[in-house]
């Protein structure tokens, strides 16, 4: 039987709120058929000499290099990456996918990983269970430890994207980085791989985070073309999922879904550089603007039936910066948008009773 031998960086090594999490999240994946199975872990360099090594014991020191932990192995599965982006149906695939691993995939793992990052962040205990804090505490060293104490409390408390189905709120083990790279394409379906950020939190984490790269299309490929029809492929893939978990689903249920997800881009969206809405490395004064800026947005959203149909159609990013850019300009861009869908509206209905009337 092949197997792969896998590294993770020094970085994720030393954070022991980090790698520990990922590798237990790995084997709830795996025990349940969604992830590829442990073989072994981080039992120091013996263990991996004796698997693999044809050479004596005296040749201990060329895998020196593993004696850190930070090392795992898996069977050598699958049919590589699978090609999700040209194709509808395989949105659809990925909407089964989440639903059914949504479903089954047990919650009460991630408690003593939320414990002991209450611990190390007093902060994070005003944080929501379904929060999206939860995901970005996948690495606390790297994005939480050292951020202004007011501006983690803001990012902790004040979650003001929460999502408003009962879908998006209900509270779920997250992969959290479900994208291709992270996937492997088997006979009788999809597996997960990669799991630095899988977490326990609201089910529109992963939802939200597969609508932000279709609209984004942040993982395409050197030298691809860009995602057609992303609107199509969006509610595939929610309608999808709608169905897998056994929810309503018809077209105001996608639409209120696909609201969600797309509000939801501010609860990752910082992690794609091209289109971040604050840093919050900023210093507290910055944060605060950006985070009242963003407010407004989602605000406005629910106000504002022009806004929202934009969101809809063209993603709450462009929304968002549109209006962080010239928030006069853009609203009134949309007013005239919608002043020239009622009357294109108007006239079909006339045309429709004349017909009628003939």
């Amino acid at each position: 039987r092949r197997c792969a031998l896998h590294t993770r960086s020094k970085e994720e090594r030393e954070d022991v709120l980090s790698d520990p999490r990922a590798h237990h999240a790995a084997r709830i994946f795996g025990e349940y058929g969604f992830g590829p199975q442990r073989l072994g872990e981080d039992q120091g360099f013996l263990f991996v000499l004796l698997l693999f090594s044809p050479y004596p014991l005296t040749s201990i020191p060329l895998f020196v290099s593993f004696s850190d932990g930070g090392w795992f192995i898996e069977p050598w599965e699958g049919n590589g990456q699978p090609k999700i982006r040209p194709h509808v149906h395989k949105f659809q695939e990925l909407g089964e996918f989440v639903a059914q691993y949504h479903l089954k995939l047990p919650i009460d793992w991630y408690d003593p990983w939320r414990h002991k990052l209450i611990e190390k962040l007093p902060a994070l205990k005003k944080a929501q269970k379904g929060s999206h804090v939860w995901w970005w505490a996948g690495r606390p060293n790297k994005w939480l430890v050292g951020l202004d104490k007011d501006c983690l409390d803001i990012w902790a408390s004040d979650y003001f994207f929460y999502p408003r189905t009962e879908v998006g709120q209900r509270i779920v083990t997250a992969h959290g980085d479900l994208n291709e790279g992270n996937m492997l394409q088997m006979d009788d379906g999809l597996r997960c791989i990669d799991f630095e950020f899988s977490c326990v939190t609201n089910a529109i984490q992963d939802v939200s985070y597969v609508v932000g790269w279709i609209q984004e299309d942040t993982y395409r490929p050197q030298g691809a073309p860009e995602i057609e029809d992303k609107q199509e492929k969006k509610r595939a893939f929610l309608g999808s999922y709608l169905r897998g978990i056994g929810a309503p689903n018809n077209q105001k249920d996608i639409d209120d879904l696909l609201l969600d997800a797309e509000i939801s881009w501010l609860a990752h969206s910082i992690h794609n550089n091209r289109v971040r809405p604050w840093n919050i490395q900023w210093d507290k004064d910055s944060f605060q603007k950006e985070w009242e800026v963003a407010k407004e947005s989602v605000k406005l959203v629910f106000e504002r039936e022009g806004v929202r149909r934009r969101v809809l159609e063209r993603g709450f990013g462009e929304v968002h910066n549109g209006l962080r850019s010239d928030r006069e300009a853009y609203l009134k861009e949309i007013q005239e948008e919608e002043r020239e869908r009622k009357e294109r509206d108007i006239k079909e209905e006339k045309g429709k009773g004349e017909k009628e009337e003939r």
